[in-house]
């Protein structure tokens, strides 16, 4: 699977996953979502990141996302305007 149907995959799952994973763990918890599932969780990102690489996982592939926190569909992460 290409790193954007990777992605993909990653984010629908996060959207069906949501209200368990509000349920299934305290707010803040950082919960990592990787080929369509829950694979680990953390209070921290460090802590997180050891568990997802203990497990055999790449961090960099999994959506990582914090229990109980509203994420918006899209977002402009940087907009700027630039004149010489």
């Amino acid at each position: 699977m290409d790193p954007i149907q990777a992605r993909q995959k990653n984010q629908a799952a996060y959207r069906t996953l949501k209200s368990t994973i509000d349920q299934s763990y305290p707010a803040g918890q950082f919960v990592a979502i990787l080929e369509g599932s829950v694979v680990a969780d953390a209070s921290g990102i460090p802590e997180l990141t050891a568990a997802l690489t203990a497990r055999g996982s790449n961090p960099k592939e999994a959506l990582v996302i914090q229990a109980g926190v509203e994420y918006p569909e899209a977002a402009i992460i940087f907009a700027a305007s630039y004149r010489r």
